[in-house]
Order: structure tokens, then C-alpha cells, then sequence
């Protein structure tokens, strides 16, 4: 092992925390590229100047900048897909406590669509108390099944219609701003222009 390179007892602390769902192509091995990564945050080397033996250096940054960004934006849109409420959280973080944030702002009597990801009994409780109908598709641990349409959910599409708006932006799609709350500040400087095109 080099010097500054992660020892076997960091690395078993790190490796479950990596995803592991490969597409199809070889990942370069992700303890190497971290090493990499190690090894110029160290030495404060430009990144052309990173050792061979740490992996292609695109994949070196590609890595690095996957995790920097590792904040999730979850978006309530109206039924026009106009953004009515925006919540960040870490990007290890479950969903559902941010749905639980995002429901206090439906619209009493509203419909709320979301995917599996927020499927707790929680918000299913918090919609129907609401007024509202939670059209959540089930999570396959589920025992018990719940109405759920399809032809609703199809609706979902406004939420991925904002979400596609938004990657337009440079600024946030590639998350200049590293501070979250600056990131959410952009965030919303973004959803105005919307509500404001939409007037």
C-alpha cells in the first residue's frame, strides 16, 4: 500500500456505502479510484498529473463530482407542473421524511402522485387526513395493497417535465454552487421564472 492510500480498515468502513449496480460496462475499481481522488486532494496536483495506477482521469472526475453532488432536490408541482414547494436533503437520505415536508403543502382534497420511493404508511395516513388520495405505487416489500391508478400516475410526468426544465440550466444541472443553501436559493430564483413565464 502507498503512502495516503486508504488501509483495508477504511476501506471496509467506505465500500458498503459506494453503489454497487454496475450498467452493463466494468466500473474501474472503485477503492483505486478513490485513491486517486486521495491522492490529488493530498498533493493538490493538477488532475492531468495523476498517477496511471489510479485509473482514466475523466473516471477519477467523474466519480468525484457524482459524489460532491450528492444532494437530492424533491419538488412539489401544481397541476401544471409549476413548482409549488423545493426540499434538498443528503443524497444517501430516504425520501419519504422530505414527502412527509412536501405534503404539508398540498392542497387540501389534493392528489398526490409520487414514486415508490415515498411509499409509507405515514404520508398514505397524512394525504387521507388531508382530504387527499396518495396515488403511490406500492413498494414490492408491501404485504398489504392499496387502490393505486395507473392512468393517474401517468400524470407524474409534470414533476420529470420540471426536473428536464431545470437540467437545462447549466449553472444547475452541473451544481456550481456547492453550499446547499445556495444551491436551494438557485433553486427558487429558478421556480420564479417559471411561475412568472406561466403568468
Amino acid at each position: 500500500m502507498r503512502r495516503h492510500e486508504l488501509t483495508d480498515e477504511e476501506w471496509a468502513i467506505i465500500a458498503p456505502l459506494l453503489p454497487n449496480k454496475p450498467r452493463g460496462v466494468a466500473r474501474v475499481d472503485d477503492r483505486r479510484v478513490i485513491n486517486g481522488i486521495l491522492w490529488r486532494v493530498r498533493t493538490g496536483a493538477p488532475r492531468r498529473d495523476v498517477p496511471e495506477r489510479y485509473g482514466p482521469r475523466t473516471t477519477l472526475y467523474d466519480r468525484f463530482v457524482r459524489r460532491r453532488a450528492a444532494t437530492k432536490i424533491h419538488a412539489l408541482v401544481d397541476a401544471e407542473g409549476r413548482p409549488i414547494h423545493l426540499a434538498l436533503t443528503a443524497g444517501q437520505a430516504g425520501d419519504a421524511p422530505a414527502g412527509r415536508e412536501l405534503l404539508a403543502r398540498l392542497a387540501p382534497g389534493g392528489i398526490l402522485l409520487t414514486d415508490k420511493a415515498y411509499d409509507t404508511d405515514a404520508i398514505r395516513a397524512e394525504a387521507a387526513e388531508r382530504g387527499g388520495f396518495a396515488n403511490v405505487p406500492p413498494r414490492t416489500i408491501r404485504k398489504r395493497t392499496f387502490a393505486f391508478s395507473p392512468w393517474l400516475y401517468r400524470q407524474r410526468n409534470l414533476v420529470e417535465r420540471f426536473f428536464n426544465w431545470i437540467k437545462q440550466m447549466r449553472g444547475l444541472a452541473s451544481r456550481y454552487d456547492r453550499r446547499p443553501d445556495n444551491f436551494l436559493a438557485a433553486l427558487k430564483l429558478a421556480a420564479v421564472r417559471i411561475w412568472i413565464n406561466a403568468l
